[in-house]
């Protein structure tokens, strides 16, 4: 390994949303690979002691630098080779962002969707570094269905059109009407003013760290995630991990592990990026448009044919386990870096 330290630009580490939980994870596979990371740019605490000793090292320059971070922050303050890896929701950059990639020497992205959206975009070489699940803090623990079907829909800003959260409430409608044994949990990182009327479903808020996840997931036999498009999706694969089965869409960044679970088809749309969480990206390009009779389906067979579902869910668990480890994501960095270091 040439690259011996690395100065680690992220806005959250701990918290589970897409960028902060995976900041966690990347840092500790890096430093079990024997990299000494420093993390320099404002990085949110929300109480996971775990990341803390990495978080508080003194500042120092190291011999790289990457951006974890969306490109608003990048910016050219060292003379080391500078990283940045990023996503996006639509197939249509901001064009804001064109200006501050050239602030970095290399490119990457964490799904083979962005990977195609930013070639297009760019004259650049685009690299993919895929994103992983722990499976240490995400363990494969069996559900035995109680005399309810529990199913959690999960998602940082759960108000927000993208996440699909009204194809939730709506399909869970059909498919269950009128039925008392069944619930829906709607948990949203940050506050969500969604409107729900059913009282079977039930809205939580607030940060949640990595570490409680696993026992979060726990609590339900399912995952409902509709979402309309991910630069690449973590709660899926993480939920999967457990030996639960999820009901996803399989486009956009979540297409990459669409041979696992309940993935659902779905057809091009215009993309609303930003609806429902405020002052965000304007709207435009295109995701895509889960096939709602296909969610109300795969809900309708979760309760019909838990057991099988089940079973396969958690088998398909050792495989996440293997193929989507963050060691492999820290292998992944490693090559770049060297790459770059030793031409």
């Amino acid at each position: 390994m040439r690259v011996q330290s690395l100065n680690f630009s992220s806005p959250a580490i701990g918290c589970a949303d897409g960028y902060g939980n995976s900041s966690e994870q990347i840092l500790f596979a890096l430093e079990r690979r024997g990299m000494h990371c420093i993390v320099d740019w404002q990085a949110r605490p929300v109480g996971d002691v775990r990341s803390q000793y990495i978080r508080d090292r003194e500042y120092e320059e190291c011999d790289a630098r990457l951006y974890f971070v969306q490109p608003y922050a990048w910016d050219r303050r060292t003379r080391a080779p500078i990283y940045g890896w990023t996503m996006y929701e639509s197939d249509r950059l901001p064009d804001a962002w064109f200006t501050k990639m050239g602030n970095v020497d290399e490119l990457w992205v964490p799904s083979t969707w962005n990977q195609e959206i930013f070639s297009a975009a760019t004259n650049r070489e685009v690299h993919l570094i895929p994103l992983g699940v722990n499976a240490q803090d995400f363990p494969c623990r069996p559900r035995r269905r109680g005399d309810k079907l529990r199913i959690l829909h999960f998602s940082t800003q759960a108000g927000e059109l993208r996440k699909g959260g009204d194809i939730a409430v709506k399909a869970f409608a059909a498919a269950f009407p009128r039925r008392k044994n069944v619930s829906m949990t709607i948990r949203s990182t940050w506050d969500c003013s969604m409107r729900i009327d059913d009282p079977r479903i039930a809205l939580e808020t607030g940060p949640i760290t990595t570490a409680a996840l696993a026992d979060f997931y726990g609590r339900f036999d399912a995952l409902l995630f509709p979402s309309r498009s991910e630069g690449f999706g973590m709660i899926p694969l993480e939920f999967m991990a457990t030996g639960a089965p999820a009901i996803f869409t399989s486009a956009t960044g979540m297409r990459d592990y669409a041979n696992f679970g309940m993935a659902v088809s779905s057809t091009p749309s215009p993309a609303l990026v930003g609806v429902g969480r405020g002052a965000d990206a304007p709207a435009w390009g295109y995701w895509y448009e889960p096939d709602f009779d296909e969610v109300v389906d795969r809900l309708r067979e979760l309760d019909t044919d838990y057991e099988r579902v089940q079973a396969q869910a958690v088998s398909e668990a050792a495989f996440i386990a293997s193929e989507w480890s963050w060691d492999r994501t820290a292998s992944s960095i490693i090559e770049r870096l060297d790459y770059r270091l030793g031409r």
